[in-house]
C-alpha cells in the first residue's frame, strides 16, 4: 500500500519533469485543450442539427403520409412498372377521404425544380418582384394537413376552390419580398400577366438542415382548380 509519502514523492517529480520539459508539457495540454475543444463544438453542432430536423419534421407532421407517381428518392434507371404507372387524380385524393382513421386529404400540384426544391417563377407587386417562386394547387384542406399557421388574413376555402376564385396565399418570404413590412392582405399580385388578390400570408416555416431561407417559404398557393 503506498503512503502518503509516496504520493508526495511522485507529486515532486511530475512538477520537476514538467519544469524541465516546458515546452513539450505545454504542447500536451494544448493537445489537450484543443481536443476537448472540438468535442463540445462537434457535439453541439449535431445536437443542434437534430433538434433543426426534429423541428422541421414536428412542424410538418410526423403522421403525414404522401403519395406520388414516381419514387421522390431514386439513384437508379426507372423500371418499367414505375414508368408506366397511371397519374394520381383529383378523385384518387378525394377518395382517400374515405379510408379509415384518415383525417383530412389535400391533392396538389407544383411547379417547381425538384432537383433543387426551388420554384422558376417571378411573383410582381407594381415594381417589385420575388424571383424563383415555387407555385402549388391544393384543396382547402391543405391548411389541415399541413398544419400551416397564418400570419395574416385567411385560407382558401372550398368555395374560393370551386368558384376558381383567382385568390393565392402566400409564404412568409414571398409576401416581405414584395410588401416589406406593410400587409399583403387585400392586394392584387400578377403571374405570368394573370392577376389574383392575396388573402392570407402564412407565418415562417422551420428552416432545413443548411443555413439561409426555407425555399418553402418562397411559395403561392392556389386553390385547387384555379391553379389546374
Amino acid at each position: 500500500m503506498a503512503g502518503r509519502g509516496d504520493y508526495s514523492e511522485n507529486f515532486g517529480m511530475a512538477v520537476d519533469t514538467i519544469r524541465k520539459n516546458k515546452l513539450r508539457s505545454g504542447l500536451t495540454i494544448l493537445g489537450i485543450v484543443i481536443g476537448v475543444t472540438t468535442v463540445i463544438a462537434i457535439s453541439s453542432v449535431v445536437n443542434g442539427l437534430n433538434k433543426n430536423i426534429s423541428d422541421q419534421v414536428t412542424s410538418m407532421g410526423s403522421n403525414i403520409l404522401m403519395a406520388f407517381k414516381f419514387n421522390v428518392f431514386t439513384f437508379s434507371r426507372p423500371t418499367s412498372e414505375i414508368l408506366t404507372r397511371k397519374e394520381l387524380t383529383y378523385d384518387d385524393a378525394m377518395a382517400m377521404k374515405d379510408l379509415p382513421h384518415v383525417q383530412a386529404v389535400t391533392a396538389g400540384q407544383r411547379l417547381f425544380l425538384p432537383q433543387f426544391g426551388v420554384g422558376t417563377y417571378a411573383v410582381k407587386y407594381k415594381d417589385k418582384k420575388a424571383k424563383n417562386t415555387i407555385l402549388e394547387g391544393d384543396t382547402a384542406s391543405v391548411k389541415d394537413v399541413y398544419d400551416l399557421d397564418l400570419k395574416e388574413g385567411r385560407s382558401f376555402t372550398d368555395t374560393d376552390d370551386d368558384n376558381r376564385s383567382n385568390v393565392v396565399v402566400l409564404g412568409y418570404d414571398t409576401a416581405k419580398f414584395l410588401f416589406g413590412e406593410d400587409s399583403a392582405i387585400g392586394k392584387e399580385i400578377t403571374i405570368e400577366g394573370q392577376a389574383f388578390q392575396v388573402i392570407g400570408v402564412n407565418e415562417k416555416r422551420k428552416g432545413g438542415i443548411g443555413a439561409g431561407d426555407n425555399p418553402e417559404d418562397n411559395i403561392v398557393f392556389f386553390p385547387y382548380h384555379t391553379f389546374h
